[in-house]
């Protein structure tokens, strides 16, 4: 299988996919947790934060390099 045999599989059904997810997603908790998390990308140190509800789903993730 090829790249582009997988790239085109995608362009094809991924569409519908998200929007069966879309339709089945029942919004998010009223309850929040933060992660933060250091990662080095390409050697630079950053912290990564991640707002997860109470049934763990991610809600928005922010990504900054630290100083």
């Amino acid at each position: 299988m090829s790249y582009e045999a997988i790239r085109l599989w995608c362009n094809k059904f991924g569409p519908k996919y998200a929007q069966r997810l879309r339709r089945k997603h029942q919004g998010y908790g009223d309850t929040f947790f933060i992660d933060e998390v250091f990662v080095k990308i390409q050697g630079k140190q950053h912290y990564l934060w991640r707002a997860v509800d109470q049934d763990g789903e991610v809600v928005d993730v922010f990504l900054a390099e630290a100083t």
